[in-house]
């Protein structure tokens, strides 16, 4: 199918795939075909052209973080000085999902600086702080949205909301409450799937791991 027409395949997360087939399969692609993979690991980046990516920069960092005031319970960045985004920046490493996920667990600056401090003592980066924050994340959570991630975990298929009512026995209100919460956070995402059409939740890898 991929020889009868020049095509882009994307693989995100390679990391996660543990059959050497498919990265035999990525080696001998047809001529015409590219891929373009994604991987937090380089033991699996066989890439003719691999170009690695940093964390955010400064500036990067403090427009994304800005660009997050909007969402529920983050209105308190607007109150946060130049000096506070770099320290979370430099806690987390830069990276998104870890700022993002450190940003969700706070209510007021001070709360943040402080979270951002325990971080930094931490001393873990790459994987390690993304786990080191998702733990924190999962701890504060409800029992309501523990038990859509404990069902989504079983899986390695985006679900839809009926399997997700009798994976995890809550009452369709809590599961509605539950998704959009763990959605809002940047733990789980949603899309739509036009076969069933209905909308389907799915782990991000990372979180999955």
């Amino acid at each position: 199918l991929l020889a009868e027409g020049n095509g882009l395949l994307v693989v995100d997360n390679l990391e996660t795939v543990d059959d050497a087939r498919v990265i035999q399969f990525l080696d001998s692609l047809p001529f015409g075909v590219r891929a373009l993979t994604t991987s937090r690991r380089t033991s699996v980046r066989v890439a003719v052209r691999p170009l690695t990516l940093a964390g955010m920069t400064d500036d990067e960092a403090r427009e994304y973080v800005r660009s997050l005031r909007t969402q529920r319970g983050l209105g308190y960045i607007s109150e946060l000085t130049i000096s506070d985004i770099e320290k979370i920046r430099v806690a987390c490493d830069g990276l998104p999902l870890a700022m993002r996920w450190t940003l969700s667990q706070c209510n007021t600056v001070a709360e943040l600086l402080t979270y951002t401090e325990r971080i930094a003592i931490s001393g873990t980066h790459d994987e390690e702080l993304l786990e080191f924050c998702f733990r924190r994340v999962f701890e504060a959570m409800s029992g309501a949205e523990k038990a859509v991630l404990y069902v989504l975990s079983l899986f390695q298929r985006p679900l839809n909301t009926e399997t997700l009512l009798t994976g995890s026995s809550l009452p369709q209100t809590r599961l509605v409450d539950a998704t959009e919460d763990l959605i809002s956070d940047s733990v789980i995402q949603r899309l739509f799937d036009p076969e069933q059409n209905d909308y389907v939740f799915m782990l991000l890898p990372i979180t999955r791991s």
